[in-house]
Protein backbone atom coordinates (compact mmCIF):
# COMPACT_ATOMS: atom_id res chain seq x y z
CA UNK A 1 0.00 0.00 0.00
CA UNK A 2 2.83 2.43 0.82
CA UNK A 3 4.54 1.56 -2.44
CA UNK A 4 1.29 2.25 -4.33
CA UNK A 5 0.97 5.61 -2.61
CA UNK A 6 4.60 6.42 -3.33
CA UNK A 7 4.16 5.41 -6.96
CA UNK A 8 1.06 7.58 -7.23
CA UNK A 9 2.91 10.57 -5.74
CA UNK A 10 5.87 10.09 -8.14
CA UNK A 11 3.52 9.88 -11.14
CA UNK A 12 1.77 13.04 -9.99
CA UNK A 13 5.09 14.85 -9.60
CA UNK A 14 6.27 13.69 -13.05
CA UNK A 15 3.02 14.87 -14.65
CA UNK A 16 3.24 18.15 -12.75
CA UNK A 17 6.84 18.60 -13.93
CA UNK A 18 5.83 18.00 -17.58
CA UNK A 19 2.91 20.43 -17.25
CA UNK A 20 5.17 23.02 -15.66
CA UNK A 21 7.72 22.68 -18.47
CA UNK A 22 5.01 23.05 -21.13
CA UNK A 23 3.57 26.07 -19.34
CA UNK A 24 7.05 27.59 -19.00
CA UNK A 25 7.78 27.06 -22.72
CA UNK A 26 4.43 28.60 -23.67
CA UNK A 27 5.02 31.55 -21.35
CA UNK A 28 8.51 32.03 -22.78
CA UNK A 29 7.11 32.12 -26.34
CA UNK A 30 4.47 34.67 -25.31
CA UNK A 31 7.04 36.86 -23.57
CA UNK A 32 9.29 36.73 -26.65
CA UNK A 33 6.39 37.62 -28.94
CA UNK A 34 5.28 40.48 -26.67
CA UNK A 35 8.87 41.72 -26.40
CA UNK A 36 9.22 41.79 -30.20
CA UNK A 37 5.88 43.55 -30.55
CA UNK A 38 6.84 46.19 -28.00
CA UNK A 39 10.23 46.63 -29.66
CA UNK A 40 8.62 47.04 -33.10
CA UNK A 41 6.14 49.57 -31.76
CA UNK A 42 8.94 51.48 -30.03
CA UNK A 43 10.89 51.59 -33.32
CA UNK A 44 7.81 52.82 -35.18
CA UNK A 45 7.23 55.48 -32.54
CA UNK A 46 10.88 56.57 -32.65
CA UNK A 47 10.76 56.85 -36.46
CA UNK A 48 7.52 58.85 -36.32
CA UNK A 49 8.97 61.26 -33.77
CA UNK A 50 12.17 61.57 -35.81
CA UNK A 51 10.19 62.37 -39.00
CA UNK A 52 8.16 65.00 -37.18
CA UNK A 53 11.22 66.56 -35.53
CA UNK A 54 13.30 66.61 -38.75
CA UNK A 55 10.90 66.80 -41.70
CA UNK A 56 12.36 66.72 -45.19
CA UNK A 57 12.05 70.06 -46.96
CA UNK A 58 9.29 70.28 -49.57
CA UNK A 59 10.08 70.43 -53.27
CA UNK A 60 9.34 74.15 -53.33
CA UNK A 61 11.71 74.77 -50.47
CA UNK A 62 14.43 72.71 -52.16
CA UNK A 63 14.00 74.70 -55.38
CA UNK A 64 14.17 77.97 -53.42
CA UNK A 65 17.38 76.85 -51.70
CA UNK A 66 18.89 75.87 -55.06
CA UNK A 67 17.87 79.19 -56.64
CA UNK A 68 19.32 81.15 -53.71
CA UNK A 69 22.61 79.24 -53.96
CA UNK A 70 22.71 79.74 -57.71
CA UNK A 71 22.06 83.46 -57.32
CA UNK A 72 24.76 83.85 -54.68
CA UNK A 73 27.24 81.94 -56.85
CA UNK A 74 26.37 84.05 -59.87
CA UNK A 75 26.79 87.25 -57.87
CA UNK A 76 30.22 86.17 -56.60
CA UNK A 77 31.26 85.14 -60.13
CA UNK A 78 30.31 88.56 -61.45
CA UNK A 79 32.22 90.32 -58.69
CA UNK A 80 35.44 88.39 -59.23
CA UNK A 81 35.25 88.00 -63.03
CA UNK A 82 38.51 89.05 -64.72
CA UNK A 83 36.72 90.56 -67.76
CA UNK A 84 33.79 92.88 -68.28
CA UNK A 85 30.65 91.45 -69.84
CA UNK A 86 31.45 92.83 -73.29
CA UNK A 87 35.01 91.48 -73.22
CA UNK A 88 33.83 88.08 -72.04
CA UNK A 89 31.17 87.82 -74.76
CA UNK A 90 33.78 88.77 -77.34
CA UNK A 91 36.21 86.10 -76.06
CA UNK A 92 33.46 83.46 -76.09
CA UNK A 93 32.42 84.40 -79.63
CA UNK A 94 36.05 84.35 -80.82
CA UNK A 95 36.61 80.93 -79.22
CA UNK A 96 33.45 79.53 -80.79
CA UNK A 97 34.43 80.94 -84.19
CA UNK A 98 37.93 79.41 -83.90
CA UNK A 99 36.44 76.02 -82.95
CA UNK A 100 34.08 76.09 -85.92
CA UNK A 101 36.97 77.00 -88.25
CA UNK A 102 39.08 74.12 -86.90
CA UNK A 103 36.19 71.71 -87.37
CA UNK A 104 35.69 72.85 -90.97
CA UNK A 105 39.42 72.46 -91.72
CA UNK A 106 39.40 68.93 -90.33
CA UNK A 107 36.38 68.06 -92.46
CA UNK A 108 38.10 69.45 -95.54
CA UNK A 109 41.32 67.54 -94.71
CA UNK A 110 39.37 64.28 -94.30
CA UNK A 111 37.49 64.83 -97.56
CA UNK A 112 40.80 65.48 -99.37
CA UNK A 113 42.20 62.13 -98.24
Amino acid sequence: MASDLLSLILDFLADSNKSARRAGAAASKKVTRISRDVSDRADDFRKTVQRRMNPEPSAGKQIAIFAAGFGIGLGIALLVAPYSGEELRSKIADGASDSIDQFRRRQEDEEAI
